[in-house]
């Protein structure tokens, strides 16, 4: 009798561990658009971060290379959190008397959302890509240090009325 209860047990903490879905009620409003989309900004600035490896005396300026694009601030803003919490000093735009040890440019490729219809009548598929084109640079010379795009998407179906 012990065995039967301690595998059921085992089974049953597997499904919860390995499946936290079900922890969820089906009734529960999807996330919203903009936590999603920073979400996978905030993926991308760490990636950028792994690569770059600023350290707490360091002065970062974030730059966008699309200056009228109205979803810089999500983008700046995932920038400016994780330079905060690492405690490194944070500079938007240009400074006059700055002195940077880096520079963070992005240029934004694609920042949305898409709906598509799915084959059930009250789902809707719900697609999200943020794609940045970023670059950064000594903040003395202005050499390069690396370019690359950085993609995130997220994809999910729901309820149309929602």
């Amino acid at each position: 009798m012990k065995r039967v209860v301690s595998t059921n047990l085992k089974q049953f903490l597997n499904i919860f561990l390995v499946c936290p879905v079900f922890l969820f009620s089906q009734n529960q409003s999807p996330t919203d658009n903009l936590s999603i989309l920073s979400r996978l900004t905030s993926n991308i600035v760490d990636s950028v971060f792994t690569r770059m490896k600023p350290d707490s005396s360091d002065i970062v300026l974030i730059r966008s290379l699309n200056k009228e694009d109205q979803s810089n601030w999500v983008i700046e803003n995932e920038f400016v959190k994780k330079l905060i919490q690492s405690s490194t000093g944070v500079q938007l735009n240009e400074s006059a008397n700055s002195v940077n040890n880096y520079i963070i440019e992005f240029k934004i490729i694609r920042f949305g959302v898409n709906y598509l219809p799915t084959s059930e009548k009250k789902l809707i598929e719900r697609k999200l890509v943020v794609s940045l084109d970023i670059r950064t640079l000594s903040g003395q010379n202005g050499k390069i240090k690396f370019f690359k795009n950085f993609t995130e998407q997220f994809v999910d179906s729901v309820r149309i009325k929602d």
